[in-house]
């Protein structure tokens, strides 16, 4: 059994405090923590996919609905605290959009499973 994350960085066009941030953040930390722990027992390996959608990403800030999380070409992190160190350097690293599209991450995730299944 595998787990993959993701993660939606997509934000509306009024104006965000300091303290919005800060909620989104901890909201990611727990739905992380809370969603990926149970399946510490099941995994093989403690590598699970990563990614995020609703931004702009470097080096040329296109608008993104599905980048490795890692914002390099590995989907995969080491762990949840993997997941949680890539999710902050990622957040410090996009801007946001004010459109986000899960789909492109679904089919992502569908064709990584098949291969595993391969």
């Amino acid at each position: 059994m595998n787990f993959a994350v993701a993660i939606d960085f997509s934000r509306p066009d009024t104006f965000i405090d300091e303290t919005f941030v800060r909620k989104y953040l901890q909201d990611v930390e727990i739905a992380v923590k809370s969603l990926g722990e149970p399946f510490r027992d099941f995994s093989v390996t403690s590598s699970h996919a990563a990614f995020g959608f609703g931004a702009k990403i470097p080096p040329h800030f296109r608008e993104s609905q599905e980048f490795c999380l890692s914002l390099e070409t590995d989907p995969y992190c080491r762990g949840l605290d993997g997941i949680l160190k890539t999710f902050k350097n990622a957040f410090a690293n996009v801007q946001p959009i004010t459109v986000a599209h899960l789909s492109h991450v679904i089919y992502y995730v569908s064709k990584l499973a098949q291969n595993a299944l391969n």
